[in-house]
């Protein structure tokens, strides 16, 4: 007799599917939450260049914010120097950002002649995804689903812990596309994993539970309390703890 059938013989869906999904299946729920940080992270507030011109490290310091916008918006002869790249034919190579978002972008400064790393980190991370899916396809098969799919979840853990600490934009990029990876990975596994404890009449619900949507919807409500893209990695790996648990 096959499993599927044994499941039907003993009613299919019972305590341990319902504490399946919300222990197993809801590792969805993270991988949302993972995919979307960089949708925050790449988020550019508005920026002034630092400048012996406009500005400089001692004026900013003793100017508030708004002092500065308003300083900004008027700009040199009546030309607001807001989100522009050089003044007076001089390029800038720092910057000051507006607002309390803390992003890659403000971090490492990626505007102006580094705005296209916003994109590249992006696709970067998706590269990632496909690997992961690829290579979790052919490791569930050989290692076992339930090997890949935690060995996965693990190190997607451990990856957003160490992302929340990146020192440059080029290790953040790294990162990023291991965490894709294991996304990639998580994703191929968690739907036939899961349907293998339920009997076929239950089967087709697994994909119908919103963990994903429910995850996006987390991670918009952690980026509008946290507003910091490191801490909103260590949220994603704290969160991914029952999980593994």
């Amino acid at each position: 007799m096959a499993i599927e059938h044994v499941f039907d013989q003993i009613g299919g869906f019972g305590r341990f599917q319902v504490l399946f999904v919300v222990l197993v299946y809801s590792m969805k729920f993270m991988m949302a939450w993972s995919t979307m940080l960089l949708s925050f992270a790449s988020f550019k507030n508005k920026h002034v260049c630092i400048l012996d011109s406009a500005f400089n490290q001692s004026t900013l310091r003793s100017m508030s914010e708004q002092e500065v916008w308003d300083v900004a918006s008027q700009g040199l002869n009546n030309h607001s120097i807001v989100d522009v790249c050089q003044i007076d034919g001089v390029r800038c190579d720092s910057f000051f950002f507006f607002g309390t978002k803390r992003t890659i972008v403000s971090e490492w400064s990626l505007v102006c002649d580094l705005r296209w790393l916003k994109a590249t980190i992006t696709s970067i991370q998706f590269g990632g995804v496909l690997a992961g899916a690829i290579i979790a396809g052919q490791s569930g098969d050989y290692f076992g689903r339930r090997k890949t799919l935690y060995g996965a979840y693990f190190l997607h853990t451990v990856l957003n812990v160490i992302a929340a600490y990146s020192v440059s934009w080029q290790m953040f990029a790294v990162l990023r596309f291991f965490i894709g990876l294991t996304i990639g990975a998580v994703l191929v596994m968690i739907v036939p994993y899961s349907t293998e404890f339920f009997s076929t009449k239950w089967r087709h619900t697994i994909p119908t539970i919103p963990m994903w949507p429910l995850g996006v919807c987390a991670f918009a409500l952690g980026a509008w309390l946290l507003q910091d893209w490191a801490d909103l990695h260590l949220a994603c790996a704290v969160l991914s703890i029952p999980g593994l648990l």
